[in-house]
């Protein structure tokens, strides 16, 4: 972990602190900031890589460092995020796609009957180069179970041996109250 600047705190595996009083604490997490409100990392912009392999049509989450690490949000906290996929098959053959989703997502166990929640609808773009990855998908949705950004992939209609590398880099800016 590397922090630089006044205030800046980095306290997770590869995370990376800049600025005024910015907070890095998750995993591999990027954070910028150029001051606070009231306590820091109130006010940042951060960014994250996700990634996952996929062997079949199961939806599968990807992950902070592939396996275990969610995108957790703050209480109190809301977030704008744009989120950048790309998928492509390996092994046997050559299939790709990418998505661009913007939108937002706000924990607030006090307001929210379900926290976190989506705020407003996501707007999504996506291309393919055509077979099987016309039907791949990606969703940006909240788990309140483990209070996160959930991002789930599936390579749909393919079959045993359809092998996908998938990768989401997350930048979200982030005020909390």
């Amino acid at each position: 972990a590397v922090a630089m600047g006044s205030g800046s705190t980095a306290s997770n595996t590869g995370s990376v602190s800049i600025g005024a009083n910015a907070q890095a604490t998750q995993y591999s997490e990027f954070a910028h900031s150029s001051g606070r409100f009231t306590t820091s990392g109130d006010a940042q912009y951060s960014r994250f890589v996700a990634r996952n392999l996929t062997t079949d049509g199961t939806a599968t989450e990807l992950f902070l460092d592939g396996s275990t690490s969610r995108l957790t949000l703050d209480d109190d906290s809301m977030y704008s995020f744009n989120i950048m996929v790309t998928a492509m098959e390996y092994g046997s053959g050559n299939e790709s796609a990418w998505w661009h989703v913007r939108g937002g997502i706000a924990r607030n166990d006090t307001f929210f009957v379900s926290s976190p929640a989506i705020i407003g609808t996501n707007t999504v773009d996506t291309g393919n180069a055509g077979g099987s990855s016309t039907n791949w998908t990606f969703t940006a949705t909240a788990d309140t179970t483990n209070g996160s950004l959930k991002l789930e992939v599936q390579n749909v209609g393919a079959g045993p041996g359809t092998n996908v590398k998938w990768v989401a880099v997350v930048e979200v800016a982030k005020v909390s109250v």
